[in-house]
């Protein structure tokens, strides 16, 4: 029996000095046969004359330039279209992908059977030089896990942590045909994908790094650090309204409430304040307010220059910004 075809969608904006190493390790995996679609998501840089030169010597892969500016959403569901795949892979053009990742993930769904929709690993985090900074889930100096890493029916974990890194995901393609593609009224893909896919499908894990994540100024994920950078938080409120339509018991809706105070206080401290309150109500209708619930809300309320000091936080904690 011969391999299926796994769908590899790489996804560039402005990403010129990433993109040809991303695009190499596609075309490096050790697996057959891939189906490579590249969409340019109207870069303002050099991006597409780079992708053009790769293209002179692959000329059999998909390009797919955008004259405007979509989003990752609705530029992931343009490639899709041309998808052939039995499997999916998102690729962000700043990610690499170590040569046998396709090949461990494929075999993996194979073997685990229908109720699996998803494979996903450990990462490497690198900087912008490529150096190493990390792996996405804490080892000990042995190199073992620290915790082990939920599978299976993770849903309820999704909906509380989200502790999978998205660029290590293989999916089945037939998800992205149940779930009509991704959403593309949300600033983002991700997290609403895995919530509804682990509704309806169990994930597996691999314990290896088969993805290098690369960490960049100016990501766009860091823009939920951002003063007043209503997108993202937004498009997350979006999400925890779908989660309460998609719970189905107590446990769920408490990992929500986790979630909803998390994104509350998050709201609070990059000075969202209307969100603040729509996260607050979200709470209420679920049943679980608290005193701090209710002094988070009251301090939207008050003008205080509650973002300088998170932002003084992040440069401590996390060594953002």
């Amino acid at each position: 029996m011969s391999n299926p075809i796994v769908t590899i969608i790489c996804l560039c904006y402005n990403q010129e000095k990433f993109v040809r190493e991303a695009l190499d390790s596609v075309i490096k995996q050790t697996y057959t046969p891939i189906q490579l679609i590249i969409i340019d998501d109207a870069s303002t840089d050099n991006s597409k004359a780079i992708i053009h030169t790769f293209l002179n010597n692959h000329p059999e892969i998909h390009f797919i330039a955008l004259n405007e500016n979509k989003g990752n959403c609705t530029a992931f569901n343009i490639a899709l279209q041309q998808a052939q795949g039995k499997y999916i892979v998102d690729l962000a053009a700043d990610d690499i992908l170590l040569p046998d990742r396709i090949k461990k993930q494929v075999q993996w769904l194979e073997q685990a059977g229908e109720k699996y929709g998803a494979v996903f690993s450990d990462v490497q985090l690198i900087d912008e030089t490529g150096k190493v900074l990390s792996t996405y889930y804490k080892r000990d100096k042995n190199g073992q896990l620290i915790k082990p890493i939920p599978t299976g029916d993770i849903y309820k974990n999704i909906v509380k942590h989200n502790t999978i890194s998205s660029p290590s995901l293989l999916f089945r393609k037939k998800i992205m045909d149940e779930l009509k593609g991704y959403d593309e009224t949300l600033a983002y893909e991700d997290f609403d994908f895995m919530i509804r896919s682990s509704r309806l499908y169990w994930y597996g894990y691999i314990d290896e790094v088969l993805t290098l994540k690369r960490l960049v100024k100016g990501a766009h994920h860091l823009k939920f650090y951002q003063r007043k950078q209503h997108t993202l938080l937004h498009s997350t409120y979006i999400i925890c309204q779908k989660i309460h339509t998609l719970n189905k018991t107590q446990e769920e809706n408490q990992a929500l409430v986790f979630r909803i105070r998390y994104h509350m206080r998050q709201s609070l401290f990059t000075e969202n304040k209307d969100l603040v309150k729509k996260f607050f109500h979200l709470l209420k209708i679920i049943g679980k307010l608290s005193l701090s619930d209710r002094m988070i809300y009251w301090c939207s309320y008050i003008p205080l220059p509650i973002y300088l000091f998170y932002k003084w936080y992040l440069k401590v904690r996390y060594k953002i910004y």
